[in-house]
């Protein structure tokens, strides 16, 4: 299976225009269609953009295995506290989904600063893993959980724009109920301290954590290593 094929996979998957793909990755319409007919390759800075904004493995844009429904969504959800891990989504949703900076890119990081600030305190939230990005760490099975959410009604997936750029957000349909007052108090210490970061910065603050300065792009980060990260870059991502 071609590049192009699998990117035109993933755009109707999400169910987007060109002109929608197009202008989330700042290219002309003629452009991005290229790359969908395979009428030429794309730049390493395009699969890295591309890879992000589905929230897909470089390797997965450009293997010989044609992406499906089930690849796309599936991750490794077998060592994930489900519950807990949903009813993160929701509070998070519920709490500053609706923000204006917030899409699925600062969705990504607030997931990974309340489960390295959970690691801290010698727990965990959700057992989540993350991969190495450009952008900063992208949990591996929130596609996962999130697409289980929508089909039970739980969750909304929404499109829309902020600025000149496209943005995914998520809003709650239910509210959540499986978290303790402990894991609400880790929740809100990130939410007071991040949550009005935009998906930039955030990014550009996981680029000084030593688990994703460490780790081979790609791959996962090694969350044990968060005790190597420098204290006031630390106390920056909420972990003080």
């Amino acid at each position: 299976m071609s590049f192009g094929s699998n990117l035109e996979f993933l755009r109707k998957h999400e169910k987007l225009s060109q002109d929608d793909v197009s202008q989330a990755l700042d290219m002309t319409r003629p452009a991005y269609k290229q790359l969908e007919t395979d009428e030429r390759t794309p730049t390493n800075a395009e699969l890295i953009a591309i890879s992000e904004l589905f929230g897909t493995r470089v390797e997965a844009l450009i293997g010989s295995e044609p992406l499906t429904d089930q690849s796309v969504v599936d991750g490794d959800a077998s060592d994930i506290d489900k519950v807990k891990y949903k009813n993160l989504i929701l509070y998070l949703a519920q709490r500053i989904g609706a923000r204006p900076n917030v899409g699925e890119t600062v969705f990504y990081k607030m997931i990974y600063y309340v489960e390295t600030l959970a690691r801290t305190k010698g727990g965990s939230m959700t057992n989540e893993k993350f991969y190495k990005m450009q952008y900063g760490p992208v949990p591996a099975t929130f596609r996962t959980i999130t697409h289980e959410m929508i089909d039970n009604n739980e969750l909304d997936r929404v499109s829309g724009r902020y600025f000149t750029y496209m943005q995914t957000k998520y809003l709650p349909r239910v509210a959540p109920t499986g978290l303790t007052p402990e894991d609400q108090a880790i929740i809100d210490k990130i939410i007071i301290t991040l949550g009005d970061k935009t998906a930039t910065e955030l990014s550009d603050l996981s680029h000084q954590d030593e688990p994703w300065k460490q780790a081979d792009d790609d791959a996962f980060v090694d969350l044990g290593l968060i005790t190597q990260t420098n204290r006031d870059d630390a106390v920056k991502m909420g972990r003080s």
